[in-house]
C-alpha cells in the first residue's frame, strides 16, 4: 500500500491529500482541464473577444472611473453570475470524475482518464439531480466567498467610506461562512457518495450525514480551510497590476484548489468508512489475500 488506509485525524488527511496531489498532479489536472474544456473554451473566448466587458469593467473600477464602470456593469454582472453558475455545474462533473480516480490512486487501483471521465458521464443524472438539491447551499456559499472578495476590491480604493465597507462587508461575508460551514461540514461527502456508492439525491445526502456523524468536525475545518486558502490568494491577487493575467490566474487557482479539496474530500470519505464501518480492515484482508 502506497498510502495511509484507515481513520485519520485531520492533518493526516490533508498530509495524504498533498501526497496524492503530488505524486499524481498531472493525470489529475488532465481530467479536470479535459472536464472543464467546454467552460474554459467560453469562458476565456467571451472574455478576450470582448463579448463580455470584463477587462473594460474591470480597468474601469480599478481606476474609480464609475461612469465607465457603470456602462459596462450590466453585460459585465450578468455574464460574471452566468459564469459562477455554470462553474458550480462544472465543477460537480469534474468532481465526479476526479473522485473515482482518485479513489482508484488512493486504494492501489489506478483507473485511467478516460474511464474516469466515461463513468463520470453514465452519473450525470444523479450528479446533477443531487447538484439541484445542494443549489441553495452552494449559492450561499459562493455569496459567502464574493461578499468578502468585495470587502478586499474596495479596501483602498477610491470609494466612499471604503473603511466601513470593508469591515461591514468582512464581517457579513465571514459569518455566512461561519454558518455555511457547520451545514456542509455534514454535506461534504455527498458527491464522493454519488460516484462511489451510486445514491443519489436525498439519499446520498443522508448517507453523507451518516458518515460524517463523529467527523463533522473535520468537515467544517476543511470547508474553512478552502475558504481562507481562497482568502489568502484573493489578498495576492491585489497585488497583480495587469487585468488580462489577473483574470487568468483567477481561474487557475480556483480550479487547483478544488482539485485539492475533492482529493481531501475523498481521503476522508474511506477515513469515516474505516471510522464507522472497518473499511480499513476488509481492505487490508483483500490486498493481503489478492
Amino acid at each position: 500500500m502506497r498510502y495511509r488506509i484507515g481513520a485519520m485525524h485531520i492533518g493526516q488527511i490533508l498530509d495524504t491529500a498533498f501526497e496524492v496531489f503530488r505524486d499524481h498532479h498531472k493525470s489529475l489536472l488532465a481530467i479536470a482541464a479535459m472536464v472543464f474544456g467546454p467552460y474554459l473554451i467560453l469562458y476565456f473566448g467571451s472574455a478576450f473577444s470582448g463579448v463580455w466587458p470584463v477587462f473594460k469593467a474591470m480597468a474601469a473600477y480599478r481606476t474609480g472611473a464609475w461612469d465607465q464602470y457603470s456602462a459596462y456593469s450590466k453585460v459585465y454582472n450578468v455574464g460574471f453570475y452566468a459564469f459562477i453558475l455554470l462553474y458550480m455545474v462544472f465543477s460537480t462533473f469534474v468532481g465526479g470524475a476526479l473522485a473515482l480516480a482518485t479513489a482508484g490512486l488512493y486504494l492501489n487501483d489506478p483507473v485511467s482518464m478516460s474511464i474516469s471521465i466515461r463513468f463520470m458521464l453514465k452519473r450525470w443524472w444523479p450528479l446533477f439531480k443531487t447538484f439541484l438539491i445542494m443549489l441553495p447551499l452552494s449559492i450561499l456559499s459562493n455569496v459567502s466567498m464574493l461578499i468578502v472578495q468585495m470587502s478586499f476590491d474596495v479596501f483602498g480604493k477610491n470609494v466612499p467610506y471604503s473603511g466601513l465597507v470593508f469591515i461591514a462587508t468582512m464581517i457579513v461575508g465571514v459569518t455566512i461562512a461561519l454558518v455555511m460551514s457547520f451545514i456542509l461540514g455534514k454535506l461534504y461527502l455527498v458527491f464522493n457518495v454519488v460516484m462511489l456508492e451510486e445514491l443519489s439525491g436525498w439519499r446520498a445526502i443522508r448517507r453523507s450525514m451518516s458518515l460524517m456523524k463523529g467527523s463533522w468536525g473535520k468537515g467544517i475545518i476543511l470547508y474553512l480551510f478552502n475558504f481562507v486558502l481562497v482568502l489568502v490568494f484573493v489578498g495576492v491577487k491585489q497585488f497583480i497590476q495587469s487585468d488580462h493575467l489577473l483574470f487568468t490566474i483567477d481561474i487557475v487557482i480556483n480550479i487547483v484548489v478544488d482539485i485539492f479539496f475533492v482529493i481531501a474530500s475523498v481521503i476522508l470519505y474511506f477515513s469515516t468508512r474505516s471510522k464507522r464501518e472497518n473499511f480499513d480492515i476488509e481492505y487490508m484482508a483483500q490486498y493481503a489475500t489478492a
